[in-house]
């Protein structure tokens, strides 16, 4: 019955995103979510997020929750971890294409641009290759409820490279009328291909890539059923700050 029931939904979010929260609800310091990465799961096998008072990146790929520790570390994350952001999709490439000596971050999000067939649809990516450096940053988890969740984030990271590495980047384009429920533009983290280290990707350098895409025209989001996010003040201007929070 478990199993009819997973084949179920899979059939059902096929060509779908499925988010949990909003980027806005998570940066007005609703840092608690409802949904567990057991059930997350079943609405996806590839995708990104956090965890519970930001303790990690999470990065799902094929089908393994990973979550990075303070130092970039990769351990396997616990089924019944709580989540307040995440997005996945059962990833399926419907494009794909190699990419030689891409110098860096920004380039590489100037070609893939070139590859999308409108900016109104949603991408998942999948990039794997070899890269010269990696730069990485990875949210710490917030022992000071007092501080609001944006300035934590900004203050609060570590940041690491990676050297030779070889790995897959993974993440989500939304688009700009998004801006507010997801994180408008490009949103990737990444993992080396030992599943051992990884991250909120912030820049790399000189790369080989062979690039995977899917075009997403269904997006399906929970809401976080609990008292923060009902006393949230979710009407707020806040995309400085979520463009701040997410450049640093």
């Amino acid at each position: 019955m478990f199993y009819l029931e997973s084949l179920i939904v899979r059939l059902f979010m096929i060509s779908q995103i499925f988010q949990v929260g909003t980027i806005k609800s998570l940066l007005t310091d609703v840092c608690l979510g409802d949904v567990s990465i057991e059930e997350l799961t079943k609405y996806g096998n590839f995708g990104i997020g956090t965890f519970d008072y930001l303790e990690g990146e999470m990065i799902i790929l094929d089908g393994i929750v990973y979550k990075t520790e303070p130092n970039g570390q990769i351990i396997l994350a616990d089924t019944n971890e709580k989540i307040p952001f995440a997005a996945v999709t059962f990833f399926d490439s419907q494009l794909s294409f190699s990419l030689k000596n891409i110098e860096n971050l920004h380039s590489l999000e100037h070609e893939l641009l070139k590859h999308f067939p409108s900016y109104n649809y949603i991408y998942a990516v999948k990039i794997s290759g070899n890269f010269s450096n990696v730069k990485l940053r990875c949210a710490q988890k917030i022992e000071n409820k007092k501080i609001p969740l944006h300035e934590h984030l900004i203050k609060n990271q570590s940041k690491f490279n990676l050297t030779n590495s070889k790995g897959t980047i993974i993440g989500v384009w939304s688009p700009w009328y998004l801006k507010e429920v997801s994180v408008s533009g490009f949103h990737l983290h990444y993992i080396n291909s030992e599943k051992r280290v990884g991250g909120h990707l912030v820049d790399f350098e000189m790369a080989n890539l062979d690039v995977e895409i899917m075009t997403i025209k269904q997006f399906t989001f929970q809401m976080i059923g609990s008292r923060d996010f009902e006393k949230a003040n979710l009407n707020q201007h806040m995309q400085d700050i979520i463009s701040e929070a997410e450049k640093k």
